[in-house]
C-alpha cells in the first residue's frame, strides 16, 4: 500500500511538472514573468564567474561564458528585455576593464549578437568599433558613425574617430575638430541610476536658491561657445546669500562664469568671481582671470552642483542673470586639426 502510495505521489508530481512545463512554454507572459523574477540571481552569478575568468584574462573562456548567457537570454525571453539588459550590463563590466583594441577583437562575435537584439545600442555600437579598429577601420568607421546619429553629443565615438585620424582626411578631421565641439543633442542615460534631468546632456540646468533651496528654476537651451545670459525669474521677490547651479552634462564641457546680475526694482547688483566664494561637487577650476572662472563641470556619472556664497544678502531680487559660456574641451591637439 505504501508503495502504491509513493508511486501515485510520484506520478502526480511528474503531470503537475509537465502540465507547468507545457503552461510555461505556451504562456509567454507567464515565462516572462518567471523569468524576469530570476534575472537578479543569474546576472550575479554570472557577475562573479566573468570576474574571475577576466582576473586570469581567460579570454576564450569568457567570450564562451557570454554566449552562453546570451543563449539563455534568447531562448527565456523574446525580444529586448530585462534579461537582455543585464547581459549589457555584465558584457560592459568585461568591456571596461580591457585597455587594448587587440584584446577587446576576441569579444568581436559576443557585439554582434547583442547588436542584433538591439541595433540601436549606442555603447554596443561603440565596442563593436574599438575591436575592429586595428583590423578593419572602415567597418570600424561605419559604427562610429551610427553611433553619432545615435547620439550626437557623447564624446565616446569621437575619442574613437580621433584615433583614425590622419593628416589628409578632412571628413575625420571635420568630425573630430568641428562636429564634435558644437554637437549638443542627445543624451546618456544610466541604467542605475537617473541624473537631475534623466541622464547626461548639454540641454539645460537648474538655479535653486539660499543654502536649502526649495524652488527650483529650469533654463532650457545651452548655447556653445557663445557668451549668453542665463535668466532665471523667481515666483516672488527673493533675499538672496547664495545660489546652487545644478548641471547633469557630459565630460570634456567647460562652463566659464562671467558674472551674476541681480535685479530689483529700480536697481540692479554685478557680481564678479571677487563678490562671492564658488566651489564644486565634483568638477573643478581650471582658470582664473579677468573673464571670469573656467569650471570644468562634466561627469561620466555624477551631477555637479556649484554653490556661490555671497558676501551680503540681496534683498526683493526679482530677476537673475548668469552670464556664462559653455564650450566642449579639446580631444585631440591643435596640430590634428590642422
Amino acid at each position: 500500500m505504501k508503495i502504491f502510495s509513493k508511486k501515485r505521489f510520484l506520478i502526480l508530481i511528474f503531470i503537475f511538472l509537465s502540465l507547468f512545463l507545457a503552461f510555461l512554454v505556451l504562456n509567454f507572459e507567464a515565462r516572462r514573468y518567471i523569468f524576469q523574477r530570476i534575472t537578479p540571481a543569474y546576472s550575479l552569478f554570472q557577475i562573479l564567474s566573468t570576474r574571475e575568468l577576466l582576473r586570469e584574462r581567460n579570454f576564450q573562456e569568457l567570450v564562451e561564458s557570454l554566449d552562453d548567457y546570451i543563449d539563455k537570454s534568447e531562448l527565456l525571453l523574446q525580444g529586448k528585455s530585462k534579461m537582455f539588459s543585464e547581459v549589457v550590463d555584465v558584457v560592459e563590466r568585461v568591456v571596461v576593464r580591457i585597455a587594448e583594441e587587440e584584446d577587446l577583437k576576441k569579444f568581436e562575435s559576443i557585439f554582434r549578437r547583442l547588436l542584433t537584439n538591439d541595433p540601436d545600442n549606442y555603447k554596443v555600437r561603440i565596442w563593436l568599433a574599438k575591436s575592429l579598429i586595428l583590423e578593419d577601420p572602415n567597418e570600424a568607421l561605419i559604427h562610429i558613425k551610427k553611433a553619432i546619429s545615435l547620439s550626437e553629443s557623447d564624446e565616446s565615438a569621437y575619442r574613437l574617430t580621433a584615433k583614425l585620424l590622419s593628416r589628409n582626411s578632412s571628413e575625420l578631421k571635420e568630425l573630430v575638430c568641428v562636429d564634435y565641439k558644437k554637437a549638443f543633442t542627445g543624451e546618456v542615460q544610466h541604467r542605475s541610476h537617473k541624473n537631475i534631468f534623466g541622464g547626461l546632456g548639454l540641454n539645460s540646468f537648474l538655479l535653486g536658491i539660499g543654502k536649502k533651496p526649495t524652488n527650483f528654476y529650469p533654463h532650457n537651451g545651452i548655447m556653445l561657445d557663445k557668451r549668453s545670459n542665463y535668466e532665471f525669474i523667481p515666483l516672488e521677490p527673493v533675499t538672496i546669500d547664495s545660489i546652487n547651479l545644478y548641471m547633469s552634462v557630459l565630460p570634456g564641457v567647460k562652463f566659464k562664469l562671467h558674472e551674476v546680475k541681480l535685479f530689483e526694482d529700480n536697481n540692479s547688483f554685478n557680481l564678479r568671481p571677487k563678490d562671492f566664494i564658488l566651489s564644486l561637487n565634483n568638477g573643478f577650476i581650471i582658470g582664473d582671470d579677468d573673464e571670469g572662472l573656467s569650471l570644468q563641470v562634466g561627469s561620466k556619472d555624477d551631477d555637479e552642483i556649484i554653490n556661490l556664497r555671497f558676501s551680503r544678502n540681496y534683498e526683493n531680487i526679482k530677476k537673475i542673470l548668469i552670464v556664462g559660456t559653455f564650450s566642449r574641451l579639446p580631444i585631440v591637439n591643435n596640430a590634428a586639426c590642422k
